[in-house]
Order: structure tokens, then sequence, then C-alpha cells
């Protein structure tokens, strides 16, 4: 009689326990749920973040720390903005430089700007203006010269935005 008693406690024992099991399974796990706006925000950080350690490698292969030291008093200072940009699922960089050099004894700045496709490693256009010149020498971009900075600067911003 207590062999059968304690077989009966045993099976009731092991019958609710899985029943909690399961319906603990069932029930009580909540999942972690991302809507897909979420979603989409996190992908699009996920695409910045990534975009943003490509430029830095970039920057860093091409301009080092942002300052390189030449000869006789040469000296290029760089920096840069990146920004992925959804409608062309790519990583754009934006490269502003200013090179100082010593011409005719006086130390004399030219401006540059790049601006650059990381993923596909293609520069889409360039600025470059003298200190001394109200006009660029070079100013173009996306295959066509233009006059002014402004015009360069219209051009290059909706990409660097979007």
């Amino acid at each position: 009689m207590k062999r059968k008693l304690f077989l009966s406690m045993l099976i009731i024992f092991f019958t609710t326990s899985l029943i909690s099991l399961v319906g603990c399974a069932n029930h009580n796990i909540i999942k972690e749920q991302i809507s897909p706006s979420e979603k989409k925000i996190k992908e699009d950080d996920d695409l910045q973040k990534e975009c943003g350690k490509k430029s830095e490698e970039y920057f860093k292969k091409e301009y080092g720390g942002g300052i390189i030291n030449g000869e006789k008093e040469e000296r290029l200072t760089s920096n840069y903005t990146n920004h992925y940009n959804k409608k062309f699922h790519t990583c754009f960089i934006l490269i502003n430089s200013t090179e100082f050099m010593k011409v005719y004894g006086k130390i004399e700045s030219i401006r540059m700007k790049t601006f650059f496709d990381v993923y596909e490693n293609r520069e889409y256009g360039s600025l470059i203006q003298f200190e001394k010149d109200n006009k660029p020498s070079t100013c173009r971009i996306l295959n066509k010269d233009y006059d002014s900075e402004k015009e360069w600067d219209a051009i290059v911003k909706p990409y660097m935005e979007e």
C-alpha cells in the first residue's frame, strides 16, 4: 500500500511538473518582437555605423590623423564627414583639406574638397581653390564642371543628407 501511494505521488509530481513546464513554455515566455519601423531604424543605425567605420579606415589610410607635415614648411590638414545614403545604398565621405606651402617666401594655402564613395572606392568630384583666387581652379562634380564652391556644395548636399 505504501508502495502504491509512493508511486501515485511520484506520478502526480512528475505530471504536474511536466504540465507546469509546458504551460511555462507556451504562455510565460515573452518573445522579443520588433515592429517593422523599429527594425528599419535598427538596420539604418547599423548601416550608418558601418559607414562610419569604413570612412574612418579610409581616412586614416589616406590622410593619417588629419595632419601631414611635408618638407619646407608644407602641411596638409584634413577632416571628413560621412553619410550612409539609403537611396543609393552606399557610404559617401566628404573630405575637406587645406594645404599650406611656402611660395616665394610667403605661406600660401590651397583649399580642397573631395566627394568620395567609400564602398566603391570612387571619387565623384573635387574642388580646389587657391587662397588668393576668387574662383576655384577645379570645380567638378558628377562629371560636370561648375563655376563656384556654392554650386558644388549644393550638388553634394543631398547625397550627404538623404
